[in-house]
């Protein structure tokens, strides 16, 4: 079952290299912003 999955996925992105190319664009954007709203770091280094 992972090896026809595997298989159908590799005969996708031969076949549609343009849909793989934007989807991978897409997910990057998606990840972007998602870390820009979720991750924060404290630049505050006094201890109190």
């Amino acid at each position: 079952m992972l090896t026809s999955n595997i298989t159908r996925f590799v005969t996708l992105a031969i076949r549609k290299p343009a849909w793989i190319i934007a989807l991978s664009l897409v997910l990057g954007v998606l990840s972007t912003i998602y870390v820009v709203h979720h991750f924060k770091i404290s630049t505050d280094v006094t201890v109190s």
